[in-house]
């Protein structure tokens, strides 16, 4: 393994970390979407321990960007204590069928459902709103929400903060930047299990995922900060561009399965 000194001297490599931090503070997503074949392709890691680098790293920087929206007073606690138990049992679930079944086909359920989402996060979402309850029905959703993202999570090595915070917006009417806060601090919980459990199956680069995350958190912060002067509809429109994204990613993947 290469030296985590020598690893950040790798000019492009250090841009897309920083990268991915404005955006994981700017849409409350854990940055994994673009860290992991930042760490694959530019970094040189295997596939594995690029995923479990990056989940590590993402506990700093999802920490970081949730002091931006805390200090907001936007982080429903509440809503995270609700979504965060299923979180964690959907991860589990994901990362043990992960070897068992053939994603092809689930890859391309997934970039369609990406698609779908994207699309309704820019046509039609109300304004959100300020008064969200918790109630029987509420607890159930939010479980099932966190159930849906930790599993995607464990099965494709996607963050969860792309399916909670469209999920927040469009089921819950969460104001964006609320939606956004409570993401992240179920993502540094799920983070820090996930991280402990690679750690003890020796799959993460504790050095390089440390760095990671402090060069990540520099600009994370900073995304959250500047999402509070950019309109819900603007980022609704960038969170559906990523989206897309990881949608083109979900259906490349799946045509090169299928083409072995």
């Amino acid at each position: 393994m290469e030296s985590s000194d020598r690893f950040f001297t790798r000019p492009f490599l250090v841009l897309a970390i920083l990268a991915s931090g404005v955006v994981s503070g700017l849409l409350g997503i854990g940055g994994g979407v673009m860290l992991v074949p930042s760490l694959v392709y530019l970094g040189g890691l295997n596939q594995k321990i690029a995923h479990a680098t990056s989940l590590c790293g993402i506990v700093i920087i999802a920490t970081s960007a949730m002091f931006g929206y805390l200090a907001d007073g936007s982080v429903n606690f509440w809503a995270a204590l609700c979504i965060a138990p299923g979180a964690w049992i959907g991860v589990r679930l994901g990362t043990l069928l992960l070897k068992k079944i053939s994603t092809d086909v689930l890859k391309l359920i997934f970039g369609l459902l990406a698609i779908i989402v994207a699309a309704r996060l820019i046509i039609g979402i109300s304004e959100g709103t300020d008064n969200f309850n918790i109630n029987f029905l509420a607890v159930l959703g939010l479980l099932s929400v966190g159930l849906i993202a930790g599993f995607i999570s464990g099965l494709f090595g996607v963050g969860g903060g792309i399916i909670m915070v469209p999920s927040l917006i469009i089921f819950f009417e969460f104001m964006g930047g609320d939606a956004r806060g409570t993401s992240l601090l179920v993502i540094l919980t799920t983070a820090t299990i996930g991280t402990y459990s690679n750690y003890r199956l020796k799959n993460v680069d504790l050095k390089i995922g440390l760095k990671l995350g402090i060069v990540g958190a520099s600009t994370s912060i900073v995304g959250s900060i500047i999402s509070r002067y950019i309109s819900d509809s603007v980022t609704a429109w960038i969170l559906a561009g990523v989206l897309v994204a990881v949608a083109l990613r979900m259906f490349y993947e799946s045509w090169k399965i299928k083409s072995k």
